[in-house]
């Protein structure tokens, strides 16, 4: 059940929790990238691959965190999973920014993976309320 909270504000406290799943979900994709990166190193996969698994990193961070944060809180899942795919897009975007000290300015790259953070974080809010479902 979800707690009673603050009725003038939108998401009435809940930022915190869509923020820390968020990171959560950042996470998750940093290591996958690490993973996907060392097999690369080592020679198991193409360089040219290395596309593919960021994409596939991110949606799996970005599913990870509309996940995470809808089981928290239980509150309108599929407006918390986009919000914490767009979060999380903002987030991975920043990084980027910092570690390579530029933003990107190809503008199809930058509506993709925004499409694949936003879709990854929906859809994972929704496996968290059919898991939900189906463990009652």
């Amino acid at each position: 059940m979800a707690k009673p909270v603050n009725p003038g504000s939108v998401l009435g406290g809940r930022l915190p929790v869509m923020l820390f799943s968020t990171l959560k979900g950042l996470a998750v994709s940093i290591l996958l990238i690490l993973l996907f990166t060392v097999f690369v190193w080592m020679g198991a996969l193409p360089d040219s691959y290395l596309w593919v698994f960021g994409g596939l990193s991110a949606v799996l961070g970005s599913f990870a965190s509309g996940f995470l944060c809808v089981r928290k809180l239980q509150w309108k899942a599929l407006l918390l999973g986009v919000l914490t795919g767009a979060l999380f897009f903002v987030l991975l975007y920043l990084l980027g920014a910092i570690f390579f000290a530029r933003l990107s300015t190809e503008a199809a790259g930058f509506l993709i993976y925004l499409v694949i953070s936003v879709c990854g974080g929906a859809v994972g809010s929704i496996a968290a309320v059919s898991l939900r479902r189906r463990l009652r």
